[in-house]
């Protein structure tokens, strides 16, 4: 009869398995739902991806990561829902920063214009081969070992769901930028 130590490896495997589920789960979830909750109200997109930077930029530091932002002005309005763009911008950050193992900086730059809000987030990683590039936001497309590739879809479709485009711009070994361009309100 096999004992609890033999079956250990096992265990570990299902363990791992389930949580991957559970995250593979909760992100369909948040796909299948954005639309029904959203609370759209005018918004300071700035204050936003500022509560974000804070909440991420400790974490970030600790992997020999600095967040540097770069504010056209201090309040940039879009009509949105306060979650969903917090998502939107964590989900892009911590992107940035999983594309930096040996650490750099996430560059955040926010500007306006007559029409519209546009926000880049650039990091210094090794950049998206060209193949994924041309796929990217597809369902389990990932470069990541424990990726669902779900994370940027969601993304996507938040940025949608806000009339927003996005634009993704990525060299080998030079880092890659996310454009987002939102209405203005």
């Amino acid at each position: 009869k096999p004992t609890m130590g033999e079956n250990e490896h096992y265990f570990e495997i299902v363990f791992s398995e389930l949580s991957r589920i559970e995250l593979i789960l909760s992100e369909l979830l948040m796909l299948a739902k954005p639309q029904q909750n959203a609370v759209k109200e005018r918004v300071n997109l700035k204050k936003i991806i500022s509560e974000v930077t804070a909440l991420l930029e400790t974490q970030a530091n600790l992997k020999g990561i600095f967040i540097k932002t770069d504010y056209e002005h201090d309040s940039m309005y879009i009509n949105g829902d306060q979650n969903q763009l917090k998502q939107v911008f964590i989900n892009l950050i911590k992107n940035a920063v999983e594309s930096m193992p040996d650490g750099g900086t996430v560059h955040i730059l926010m500007t306006e214009d007559e029409y519209s809000v546009n926000v880049t987030v650039k990091d210094e990683g090794d950049g998206i081969p060209e193949n994924v590039l041309k796929r990217i936001g597809e369902p389990f497309l990932t470069t990541k070992e424990k990726g669902t590739g779900l994370g940027l879809m969601v993304t996507f479709n938040l940025i949608k769901n806000h009339q927003g485009a996005i634009q993704v711009d990525s060299k080998p070994d030079r880092g890659t930028a996310f454009h987002i361009t939102f209405p203005k309100q």
